[in-house]
């Protein structure tokens, strides 16, 4: 049987390998393996329901990123910078949620924490500033 992996490796890029069954052509599933990681990202970028929704602090000195049904929240003074820190938090997410993944609200986060794992902090910047992901509130 054919083992798959998701590592990430360095710049917070996710490496989808394969370790093959004795039966399988190594180089083959490697090279499988590898356009799908890109597939599987893509999919999951522009099927997800998930959003991030952008607040102005009500002082005007900064901003308030959150993406609904994660408890994910990001601060900061410029938009900029509250979208660092939300990759940030998305990371940490991606992270913790085997640990999260039986309560009710993560249980059906996998998709996003699949995305976030396959996804470079550049990848996910894009995804996050797409129309169809950000929502100014």
């Amino acid at each position: 049987m054919t083992t798959l992996t998701v590592d990430v490796g360095g710049e917070g890029k996710a490496v989808l390998t394969a370790t093959p069954a004795a039966s399988d052509d190594a180089e083959l599933l490697a090279l499988a393996t590898q356009d799908n990681a890109g597939r599987l990202r893509h999919f999951l970028a522009s099927v997800g329901t998930w959003h991030a929704e952008a607040q102005r602090e009500r002082d005007g000195g900064g901003w308030v990123l959150h993406i609904p049904g994660t408890g994910l929240v990001a601060n900061g003074e410029t938009f900029d910078a509250a979208i660092d820190d939300l990759i940030g938090e998305l990371r940490e997410y991606a992270d913790d949620w085997a640990e999260l993944r039986s309560a009710p609200n993560h249980r059906d986060n996998l998709g996003l924490v699949l995305l976030v794992t396959l996804s470079t902090d550049a990848e996910l910047r894009d995804w996050l500033l797409s129309p169809a992901t950000i929502a100014e509130g």
